[in-house]
């Protein structure tokens, strides 16, 4: 309620009292739907080698790992076409990601520090001036 005020300033009704804008043909498309569908299914299947590595005691949380991704090449280009950060979706601290002839998905756990506010392991934690124990991400955020 709060953000709507400020985005319709003009408009004083309430947002529970507005109506949902309708879908229509312009908001389909099929091209990202399908992109998102390939992409989810992705998400299924590592996180399924996360709770394998969960289940092993390998790792606690699945910011504790990489992943390491071989894709086809059908999926690599809708990964890279989107330039999505994978890591985000899956809830990892890192994704390599390569091209292959088929999919093969190995999870290890992170050799990288761990950043105090977001909890990823990342490179660079450690190594920024003035912010040591965060990452770049959330050194330019509390900046």
């Amino acid at each position: 309620e709060e953000a709507w005020g400020y985005m319709h300033k003009d408009n004083k009704q309430s947002i529970h009292l507005c109506s949902i804008t309708k879908v229509t043909e312009k908001h389909i498309n099929d091209d990202l739907d399908s992109i998102w569908t390939k992409i989810l299914a992705l998400r299924e299947e590592v996180s399924k080698s996360i709770e394998e590595k969960r289940k092993n005691k390998e790792i606690g949380h699945s910011l504790d790992s990489d992943v390491y991704l071989s894709v086809p090449e059908d999926l690599n280009k809708a990964i890279v076409s989107t330039k999505m950060d994978l890591s985000q979706i899956f809830i990892v601290s890192n994704v390599i990601l390569s091209e292959g002839k088929e999919l093969k998905i190995e999870v290890k756990k992170s050799t990288f520090s761990k950043c105090a506010r977001c909890w990823q392991y990342k490179e660079e934690v450690g190594k920024i001036g003035g912010h040591e124990d965060i990452c770049k991400r959330c050194s330019s955020a509390i900046s």
